[in-house]
């Protein structure tokens, strides 16, 4: 590997990225901006190339989101769980973290309670494969520890295709309190 060239180039391409992502929420004003961090986590990434190759990018993607005006979905897949203290770094009240049902919610709840709002996580596995009991009580367990308040009550990653009707209902209903 040639670090110092690899980083080099991250550079060109973040400064050509942070320029197009500021045009565009100028141009669109959303409400939340999609930032996806998919296998960049402790699965794949040492701590080491983390800190230079991961994280410092990722981190000034978020703070131009936010400097424009936005809120930053961070969209997360594999397992942070080694990496959730960084996300304390980013802007408070401004982000979401949104893990796929790898990453251990409750001890991202720990850690980030009061510093962004917190999404998921009702794993794809569960909805599919599931009772409506398990998901209900899955979903309450959620509602109970990670929320109500700086919580979004979502699947983990995305709603599955094959997600049992019945599962979708129950999940639906413990949101609501039902």
């Amino acid at each position: 590997m040639i670090p110092d060239k690899v980083q080099a180039a991250l550079d060109v391409i973040l400064e050509d990225t942070l320029e197009s992502l500021r045009q565009q929420i100028r141009e669109v004003k959303p409400l939340t901006v999609f930032v996806g961090a998919a296998r960049a986590d402790g699965d794949f990434l040492s701590l080491k190339l983390f800190d230079r190759f991961m994280w410092p990018y990722l981190k000034k993607i978020v703070e131009v989101v936010v400097d424009e005006g936005s809120f930053a979905y961070l969209h997360l897949d594999m397992c942070w769980n080694r990496f959730l203290d960084y996300f304390l770094e980013l802007p408070k009240a401004k982000c979401i973290f949104s893990p796929d049902s790898t990453t251990d919610i409750f001890k991202a709840k720990k850690v980030l309670d009061g510093h962004m709002c917190i999404m998921g996580d009702v794993s794809p596995s569960l909805l599919t494969l599931g009772t409506a009991d398990d998901v209900h009580a899955y979903c309450m367990r959620l509602m109970k520890e990670i929320g109500p308040d700086g919580f979004i009550m979502a699947a983990g990653c995305m709603l599955p295709a094959n997600a049992k009707v019945e599962n979708v209902k129950a999940m639906l209903s413990a949101t609501c309190g039902k």
